[in-house]
């Protein structure tokens, strides 16, 4: 158990911090509390805290705080703090945990190309086929989004600071939010904006580009053999979320499940879409 470890250290240690906590918690168990953003690994979000003192409002945080307010410390599990709307989801999924922190990024902190995608689901399975299935080097930056439709403000932050970066979308639903944001924002983003039909012709969400019996290689290899034709006979619309949490976990424990070469073939390729995408933006 470790109480603020390293708070003092340059952001750039954090880092090494964070992968020796990594090894660490290989054959252990570790609980680390933290105000560094630097500390926070995207991939142990469920099963991180948000700790906070239900007493504490912005008027006491202004100063206006007496010894008669007391305190009520409470743990919150971090999708439930996301879910109750306790941080903000204007920006990403994962703003919660930097509001939580009271994150600003500084002038001359150094901003990457990302490619936003709609929500959590499709950041953890992409990022699931890119380390896992095709074991890529050169990783892509993907930023999970709050929703098809909430992609404004971080469209308008990488706007404001002349970034790089594309919106890749479902190729079913998606079309239409694609029409939306070029509406919104013009020539500015007509050329950002993707969805999986412009890449691969498919009108899909991203779970389509996984064969039906590759989805059940996923979904049964977490859930327990014949566990997925069970769901489709019972309940078959659980299906989509169950498979979701499935890559969640695969992608999180790096558990390698085979696949067919038509699946890795299709990721490969809206990889490589996003690649070539972001060359272009970048070249003018």
């Amino acid at each position: 158990m470790l109480d603020e470890p390293a708070s003092n250290l340059h952001s750039s240690a954090q880092k090494k911090l964070l992968n020796a906590i990594n090894e660490l918690s290989d054959k252990s168990l570790v609980i680390y509390s933290t105000h560094s953003h630097h500390l926070i690994n995207p991939d142990w979000l469920a099963g991180a805290y948000v700790i906070m003192n239900e007493y504490m409002t912005e008027e006491n945080l202004s100063g206006n705080i007496n010894l008669q307010e007391g305190a009520k410390i409470s743990a919150i599990k971090y999708y439930r703090y996301v879910g109750k709307g306790l941080g903000s989801d204007k920006v990403s999924y994962f703003q919660p945990i930097l509001d939580a922190l009271d994150y600003q990024p500084s002038t001359v902190e150094p901003i990457p190309d990302i490619i936003i995608l709609e929500g959590k689901n499709d950041w953890y399975a992409l990022r699931y086929f890119e380390e896992v299935i095709l074991k890529r080097t050169n990783k892509l930056n993907f930023y999970p989004g709050a929703g098809r439709d909430k992609l404004y403000e971080i469209i308008r932050l990488y706007l404001a600071w002349g970034k790089s970066f594309i919106v890749v979308l479902d190729g079913d639903d998606g079309v239409k939010s694609k029409e939306s944001y070029i509406k919104e924002f013009g020539d500015f983003v007509k050329n950002r904006i993707f969805t999986i039909k412009d890449a691969l012709n498919k009108a899909v969400a991203l779970e389509g580009l996984i064969g039906v019996m590759d989805q059940r290689a996923l979904y049964d290899f977490v859930f327990g053999a014949k566990s997925y034709n069970e769901c489709k006979k019972k309940n078959p619309k659980k299906i989509k979320e169950n498979l979701n949490y499935a890559l969640n976990q695969l992608q999180f424990q790096k558990k390698e499940v085979s696949l067919n070469k038509t699946t890795k073939d299709n990721i490969e390729k809206l990889l490589g879409f996003m690649v070539e995408k972001l060359k272009i933006v970048n070249s003018g």
